[in-house]
């Protein structure tokens, strides 16, 4: 993308919010709430468009494209 000009911004690549070891999150509810909060902050003031690369059911990410789409983001989902 930054090829074709465009600025991109992946919060995932921070050390601190990689929860790919966590593979249940249902007793994890503060943890969950964070992590929502966190990726809405960028949702919300830093981005123009939402990429989402599902690889399994995630409630999380079908929450943010359906926020992000409501907030008049474009939605690609992958």
């Amino acid at each position: 993308m930054h090829n074709e000009g465009f600025d991109t911004l992946n919060h995932i690549l921070s050390k601190y919010v990689d929860y790919s070891h966590i593979k249940d999150f249902r007793n994890r509810k503060a943890l969950s709430h964070g992590i929502v909060k966190y990726d809405l902050h960028f949702l919300i003031n830093k981005s123009d468009v939402l990429v989402v690369l599902f690889n399994g059911p995630s409630y999380g990410s079908g929450i943010e494209a359906y926020i992000a789409k409501n907030f008049g983001k474009q939605v690609i989902l992958r």
